[in-house]
């Protein structure tokens, strides 16, 4: 469609939809696939390839996944975070909180003024990924404290807005493998 919502989005004419909201829509019929965009909510997640890529990978043997897509024009960026430990403590508090995915997920909340996590770029929503190059997506409130006290001078922690962490929710990408720390 001219001027529609998929060319508004950079989607190449011809280009394939291979998932929606993190589902494969492979084997559905033009039905089905319609039926699902109507009751679908609002933002969508649509992960598409040109054509020209499609046939590479097919003739190649390797399955098309969210993860092989290129994000870098993406408006969602992971941060990482250094923080020496001052006298008053690194200055945010972490809460554990239900994410977009259903998931529980580490959000920062009252980030002190003045303090190492501000001054390290840290903001009130941000969702905790990492903790000194080590995902945390997978423990619990508890592993994700005793990780950042284990030093008890420093920390590097990988975090993303809470924009971002809803984006990559909804196209069911894990934000804190190890690729994310280089």
């Amino acid at each position: 469609m001219k001027n529609g919502p998929a060319e508004k989005a950079g989607v190449l004419d011809g280009s394939w939809l291979l998932e929606l909201n993190g589902t494969s829509v492979k084997n559905w019929t033009y039905s089905r696939l319609n039926k699902k965009l109507k009751q679908s909510s609002s933002p969508l997640g649509l992960l598409v390839i040109d054509a020209e890529s499609e046939e590479f990978y097919r003739q190649h043997n390797i399955k098309i996944t969210a993860t092989l897509a290129d994000g870098s024009w993406l408006p969602f960026e992971v941060r990482k975070l250094q923080m020496t430990r001052g006298p008053d403590g690194y200055g945010f508090l972490l809460k554990e909180e239900t994410c977009g995915s259903g998931k529980k997920g580490q959000i920062t909340r009252e980030v002190d003024a003045g303090l190492p996590a501000e001054k390290a770029g840290m903001k009130d929503g941000d969702r905790l990924l990492g903790v000194n190059g080590e995902s945390v997506e997978d423990l619990d409130h508890h592993g994700v404290v005793f990780k950042i006290r284990a030093d008890s001078k420093q920390v590097t922690l990988l975090v993303i807005d809470a924009e971002g962490s809803k984006f990559f929710d909804l196209v069911c990408v894990s934000l804190g493998a190890g690729g994310a720390w280089t």
